[in-house]
């Protein structure tokens, strides 16, 4: 069971690298330490505050394996939307040499 566990661990963590990517990538370089802040508290927000009631209230209804199930109704949903969301990404141009980004610009 305990490999499982850090499967599932490993795996649901694995698009937080991408999605604080596109989020920096996404404002300008002026507000992204605030972007990185506001989508931790969305995602905690939504995530620690709703989920245990929402998760006891079905598990309540009908069984705990159902309340568990919709963890991973959640996750498919999520990742549908980020999936959506790869269409609305802005491009990433490399340059050729290293550009100052950030509060430290020359």
């Amino acid at each position: 069971m305990v490999p499982g566990i850090a499967i599932a661990g490993f795996l649901l963590l694995l698009n937080t690298a991408p999605l604080n990517t596109a989020v920096i990538n996404s404002v300008g370089g002026h507000i992204r330490a605030t972007a990185i802040a506001v989508n931790l508290f969305v995602i905690h927000f939504l995530g620690d505050a709703f989920s245990p009631w929402l998760i006891g209230k079905i598990s309540d209804s009908s069984s705990l394996e159902s309340g568990f199930v919709s963890t991973i109704v959640a996750t498919a949903l999520s990742a549908a939307i980020l999936f959506y969301g790869i269409r609305f990404a802005p491009s990433v141009k490399l340059h050729e040499k290293p550009v100052p980004m950030g509060a430290h610009q020359e």
